[in-house]
């Protein structure tokens, strides 16, 4: 896992369309979506939830900020260009750190979201935000960073025209009280064909099949990796971009 982290070694994919871009982890099936039941505690979570989607509803009418943003490097492609405009979020958790919005919400709903089964690895996770997706909008096909961990989303306003496809498998909203959860290392994409906005709460959880030690482990690996990228990495990659020249 390492040697591949680091370029050593090519890692050997479980799955096709499966290439996290950061950590692949080869012990942990590998399938696109997955039941609520299937994560420790989610369910008891989202009932205790319930009561407060109005009040998250309510934010992500306000969103703003561009999402797209957030990404480090994207693709050259007018897509998404023009998903920086139909794309619109609001962060509660950022890398385990609470934002002005989350300190603007009810006490009653903080305390539900920060008992939320969440994956704890810093800088990359815990990360939580209302995302909103504006009518006609398209996410075009990209990886997440690891299939250590799972993304969820919690319907606040959806549609049976909004969709997400990971893999080969494609979720389509229902009706409201249906969550998605989905492994984002699988090529995945999104749209909302209806002519309404598509709101939901998003955040990470940690795959089911990883134990307590395993997780502990991780997110010391990573804490680790991240001082190591930001002083003696950015070095190397500077190295490495210099050699190509």
């Amino acid at each position: 896992m390492v040697k591949a982290l680091f370029g050593l070694v090519q890692p050997a994919f479980a799955e096709p369309l499966q290439r996290p871009n950061f950590l692949y982890i080869p012990s942990l099936a590998s399938k696109p979506f997955y039941a609520v039941s299937e994560i420790d505690g989610l369910k008891e979570w989202i009932d205790l939830l319930s009561p407060f989607k109005n009040e998250l509803l309510a934010l992500g009418r306000t969103s703003k900020n561009k999402y797209v943003d957030e990404f480090e490097t994207l693709p050259t492609l007018k897509e998404w260009d023009k998903l920086k405009d139909e794309w619109l979020s609001t962060h509660l958790i950022k890398g385990g750190e609470q934002s002005d919005a989350f300190n603007e919400l009810s006490k009653a709903l903080q305390n539900v979201l920060l008992n939320a089964p969440l994956a704890h690895c810093p800088p990359h996770a815990p990360e939580m935000f209302v995302s909103v997706l504006e009518p006609g909008a398209y996410i075009p096909p990209h990886y997440g960073i690891s299939n250590c961990k799972l993304t969820v989303h919690i319907p606040l306003k959806v549609n049976e025209q909004a969709s997400l496809k990971a893999g080969d498998d494609t979720f389509r909203w229902t009706k409201n009280d249906d969550a998605m959860v989905f492994d984002d290392s699988f090529l995945h994409s999104a749209k909302n064909d209806h002519n309404e906005v598509r709101i939901v709460l998003i955040f990470d959880v940690w795959h089911p099949e990883l134990t307590i030690e395993e997780k502990q482990a991780l997110a010391k690996f990573m804490r680790k990796f991240s001082d190591w990228n930001s002083g003696v990495g950015q070095l190397a990659n500077l190295d490495a971009q210099l050699q190509r020249k």
